[in-house]
């Protein structure tokens, strides 16, 4: 029905289409850095403002880590020494802005 021709042509326009749709996943679970100053902490979800003026909104989980600059690797903080004020960097998903990791800055 297909010559060979015909079906290698499919097979490799499949095989390109599946790199395309990996490379974009791949691309959408690379955390993302959002970075400025805390502005508001309504229950899970945060405010911080970036240097640019710009607010972004993110959502904290049970599964987020929360660590302070200058601390040893293995020590972490709590949700709880998040304060309104503070510098922090955000490591979050692309898609829904869930962090990871949040990093509170050195006063």
């Amino acid at each position: 029905m297909f010559g060979k021709r015909t079906l290698a042509a499919i097979l490799l326009i499949g095989l390109v289409g599946l790199a395309f749709t990996a490379a974009a996943t791949a691309e959408d679970a690379k955390p993302i850095r959002i970075a400025g100053k805390l502005t508001k902490i309504d229950g899970k979800a945060l405010t911080i403002t970036e240097k640019e003026g710009k607010d972004t909104v993110v959502t904290c989980n049970d599964a987020t880590k929360v660590h302070r600059d200058g601390d040893k690797p293995d020590k972490q903080s709590k949700f709880e020494d998040l304060k309104v004020g503070q510098q922090v960097r955000a490591y979050c998903n692309k898609a829904d802005k869930v962090v990871v990791h949040m990093h509170i800055a050195k006063s």
